[in-house]
């Protein structure tokens, strides 16, 4: 078995999704709250129907981007059909290159 040295310089990024029961969402929203992640961004994809959420009293855009150390999470409260998924990957694309 070979295994790359790993930077630690580079940073991370996971996405989490809402799909079928619901694990991609819950899964980043637990390191969310676990780290104590910051809010840094959002990324918006016109096609969507407008939606916000509500938690603790404060409002929140559907697709959020969050951020500790060298760890970024993308989290969506809304699920999205593959015809929306190369607007969401343009999207990802672009807040990656503006992070490095």
């Amino acid at each position: 078995m070979k295994i790359a040295k790993y930077d630690k310089k580079e940073n991370t990024l996971l996405v989490g999704f809402p799909s079928n029961g619901l694990v991609g969402t819950f899964s980043i929203s637990y390191l969310i709250h676990h780290l104590k992640m910051k809010q840094m961004g959002e990324i918006e994809i016109p096609e969507l129907p407008p939606t916000l959420f509500v938690e603790g009293g404060d409002i929140l855009v559907p697709i959020r981007v969050y951020n500790k150390n060298n760890l970024f999470v993308i989290i969506s409260d809304i699920p999205f059909d593959q015809y929306l998924a190369k607007e969401f990957a343009l999207a990802v694309n672009e807040f990656c290159k503006k992070t490095q």
